[in-house]
């Protein structure tokens, strides 16, 4: 499965897709309504393209909704998880993210899938 499938599976909730970030229903056009967001903005690495590299939030340009505050704010971003660095040199999974009305610190993996603890038990 490509991995942006892979993320619009995970952010799922009984059976609708959601922000990631606010836990709101997406609704609409993605691109438009909706993005997938790379948390360590693209760089071409080869973790770039990873799920655990990829959040889904509502907003479809880098201004408004959840999308927008992790543009105007990448600061406070990196602080929840929902941006990276450019030059962190660890693998996206191992950086934790806040989601679900940020009630929830996970780890995105590269299967598509959250894990309470990073791979490998690093952290």
């Amino acid at each position: 499965m490509h991995s942006d499938a892979l993320v619009l599976t995970r952010c799922e909730r009984d059976g609708t897709p959601c922000c990631e970030v606010c836990g709101e229903p997406l609704k609409g056009e993605r691109g438009v309504d909706y993005a997938i967001h790379h948390r360590k903005f693209r760089d071409g690495g080869p973790d770039q393209e990873s799920p655990a590299n990829k959040i889904v939030v509502c907003g479809g340009s880098n201004v408004d909704r959840c999308h927008g505050v992790i543009h105007s704010g990448k600061a406070y971003a990196m602080t929840q998880g929902w941006a990276i660095s450019r030059h962190a040199t660890k693998h996206p999974a191992t950086f934790p993210v806040l989601i679900d009305h940020e009630s929830r610190w996970v780890h995105f993996l590269d299967d598509g899938t959250y894990s309470d603890e990073p791979p490998g038990g690093e952290g």
